[in-house]
């Protein structure tokens, strides 16, 4: 396994050459006989042999070289990067120096610096602690560290741009990975990958990774699109994808420019409980769930889910749907007892002997019509103690008594999605979005 972790860019080169080197606020005991000095493109080497021949850095030269270069560019205020290249605990042993040198010349190359770009690396052999693998979330292995300056010269002291190097380093991970036999992994951003950095800031902020993941709605997102994904496999559809993430109370909130196109997606988790109580997430952006897969234009380009706006919209909050639906049973007093135990979503109205409505109230536009039907999933449950019901025959009352009849032997969400096609421009186009006086019953027998 080989992976690449960029740092926040920074606007100074020596406390980033000290930690490296000299392990001050690093995560773990830095030894001077643990640190390679591989060196870049800069003329300062750091190491010192001592009389006795161990080894130290004396790392004023290094920074001094640095900031030389880095003073070129007089508007820029962060000019300065840090990037962590690793391999698993398992692989250490492949790879050599020379290979390492080989990985990073090949990265920064991938990334955007030129030879008239200044960096310098070094190579950290202690494997046991810090550095944690955001894959495993184990200690990591042996791993190099790069300080870099952005300033150009060749291009007029312009910065290298370093807004996707995350997703340019990764053919040259996987391509190390296959020249030394070491693990493969999921390149982030694929189809297999779900997961995600967290900065040094949240590590610190939270205490580990897995305190930021415990603490991160979106992490919790990203697992139930994992589930999604593994379980019905990847949606074909805008649709499909929210009522997927409906069932896994999920929902999909689309955001639209002044044009009336569609400017992003916003993801919230609903009713998750935690600390023995329910709460909802905050409207989380597609871009900070997993901008490389689950932004609006990712979903439609990457993803490859087909949006279509007549069949989409209402399921992404952006048409008005039924505000209320209503459906008639025949039941008995203990069934009817079961209904009121249960605590539904539902609420229970006797209409006559032997029958009860249960109606379905919508208070959130971008909730989709599957939470109503999850809810009627439980009903059938408690009510016949199975949630697969054959229904022999129902009858669909329209406005103004218009009556259709089907009969069929089909789950029911295939009979919801028959309904749905039969039905979408006549039996709820009388309803508005504060509730209106009209009503759709549904009649199941």
């Amino acid at each position: 396994m080989a992976t690449a972790n960029p740092k926040a860019s920074r606007p100074d080169a020596g406390p980033t050459v000290i930690y490296v080197y000299r392990g001050d606020g690093h995560e773990h005991p830095v030894d001077a006989d643990n640190v390679i000095h591989l060196g870049g493109n800069i003329l300062s080497n750091p190491l010192k042999i001592n009389e006795d021949g161990s080894k130290h850095f004396e790392l004023d030269e290094v920074i001094n070289e640095m900031e030389m270069w880095g003073r070129l560019n007089k508007t820029a205020e962060k000019k300065f990067k840090h990037y962590v290249l690793s391999i698993a605990p398992e692989d250490t042993g492949k790879v050599n120096v020379s290979d390492w040198m080989t990985l990073i010349n090949e990265y920064m190359t991938a990334v955007g610096y030129g030879p008239d770009t200044k960096w310098t690396s070094a190579l950290h052999n202690d494997t046991t602690l810090g550095h944690a693998s955001n894959e495993t979330n184990k200690d990591g292995g042996q791993h190099a560290h790069i300080i870099s300056c952005l300033v150009q010269p060749s291009k007029g002291n312009q910065l290298v741009k370093t807004s996707l190097d995350y997703e340019k380093g990764w053919p040259v991970m996987r391509a190390f990975e296959l020249r030394h036999n070491l693990r493969i992994v999921a390149t982030p951003g694929s189809e297999n990958d779900f997961g995600y950095n967290f900065t040094k800031a949240q590590m610190k902020g939270h205490g580990s990774r897995q305190a930021c993941l415990d603490n991160d709605w979106g992490a919790i997102i990203r697992a139930r699109i994992k589930n999604l994904y593994e379980s019905d496999g990847k949606p074909k559809t805008i649709k499909d994808f929210a009522l997927g993430l409906a069932k896994r109370n999920v929902s999909l909130q689309a955001v639209k420019n002044k044009d009336g196109s569609i400017r992003g997606v916003n993801y919230q988790v609903l009713g998750f409980k935690k600390g023995g109580k329910k709460m909802d997430s905050p409207m989380i952006s597609g871009s900070k769930i997993k901008g490389t897969r689950f932004s609006w234009p990712k979903l439609i380009h990457k993803e490859k889910m087909n949006y279509n706006p007549s069949r989409d919209d209402k399921y992404i909050g952006l048409a008005p749907v039924p505000q209320r639906m209503t459906a008639s049973f025949k039941v008995n007093k203990s069934q009817l007892r079961s209904i009121k135990m249960l605590g539904s979503r539902a609420r229970t109205k006797p209409i006559a002997k032997g029958f009860v409505n249960l109606s379905f109230c919508r208070t959130k536009e971008q909730k989709t019509i599957a939470l109503m039907m999850m809810a009627v999933m439980d009903l059938l449950e408690v009510l016949f103690a199975r949630r697969e019901i054959e229904f022999f025959e129902y009858t669909l009352h329209e406005y103004k008594e218009q009556t259709t009849e089907y009969d069929l032997f089909s789950e029911p969400l295939d009979i919801v999605n028959q309904i749905e096609s039969d039905t979408q421009c006549n039996v709820w186009k009388h309803l508005t979005d504060d509730g209106g006086s009209g009503g759709t019953d549904i009649d199941l027998s």
